[in-house]
């Protein structure tokens, strides 16, 4: 669920008041940021008139545990709504990194949640295979064809 999502309104459910999600400041996410770069430039030369998406920030209700939080990260549409699961997942208790590590895994996961955004909130396609016409989904390397 995101800030844009649907909830219940109306006698006994009032709507709670959350923090309001943010664009990511430059250099705030710096793996993040050089993926999504990587993914906006085939996003932008292949579906015509599409702006770049960003990298939204929407603040955690309350403080994790160790007391460190940046918030969760989007990829969103230029208008800041977004669709799918956070890109920089981490859980602290394993000793995870905020932004994880590998550059491939990075651009995985960023090119993941830009077609979730994309698919769901424009209703279109993306990627497609060009010899095939088909869309395309990322999977991490070396994995079985029936992934």
């Amino acid at each position: 669920m995101n800030y844009f999502s649907y909830s219940r309104i109306g006698p006994g459910h009032d709507r709670p008041r959350l923090p309001k999600p943010r664009p990511a400041e430059p250099g705030e996410w710096p793996k993040l940021e050089a993926a999504l770069s990587v993914v906006n430039r085939d996003l932008t030369a292949t579906v015509p008139g599409q702006e770049p998406l960003i990298l939204m920030v929407d603040p955690g209700e309350s403080l994790p545990p160790g007391g460190i939080d940046r918030g969760r990260v989007h990829v969103a549409m230029p208008d800041g709504r977004w669709q799918g699961n956070q890109v920089n997942a981490y859980d602290p208790e394993e000793g995870d990194p905020l932004e994880p590590d590998d550059e491939m895994t990075v651009l995985r996961v960023v090119a993941d949640a830009a077609q979730e955004t994309v698919v769901e909130l424009l209703w279109q396609v993306w990627p497609v295979c060009g010899e095939h016409k088909l869309g395309m989904h990322a999977r991490p390397a070396g994995t079985d064809d029936d992934w």
